[in-house]
């Protein structure tokens, strides 16, 4: 699969900071088709749960983008428990802004996966 089909869903997944498994399926549809002029074979994207607290609608899990172009195969998870995981220990995790730079671990994450690419 051309890497350009990559990074789109490494970038819409790692951009994500709240959806669902429906909300990421419905704008990367409609993204691609704009991006690239050109429906993908398939989309899907499914989650797990590792917390859920209804009161205050937190989550904590999983969603794993799986990404069909011609006939090609592209899968990828996101684990945002990891990510609480790394982030809670840094000192500043708890500044409102934290997790709009680059010290966040989605954000160290995500450029990790892209320069993998190449």
């Amino acid at each position: 699969m051309e890497n350009k089909y990559k990074e789109f869903v490494i970038n819409r997944l790692y951009g994500l900071i709240e959806g669902s498994p429906k909300s990421l399926k419905d704008m990367m549809i409609r993204d691609f088709k704009t991006i690239f002029k050109q429906e993908p074979d398939s989309i899907n994207v499914t989650s797990t749960n590792r917390f859920v607290e209804e009161e205050n609608g937190s989550w904590i899990g999983t969603m794993t983008v799986v990404l069909n172009v011609s006939g090609e195969e592209y899968t990828i998870t996101r684990d945002w428990g990891e990510e609480y995981d790394n982030d809670k220990n840094h000192p500043n995790f708890n500044d409102e802004w934290f997790y709009e730079g680059d010290d966040c671990f989605s954000w160290k994450k995500s450029q990790e996966i892209l320069k993998s690419l190449y």
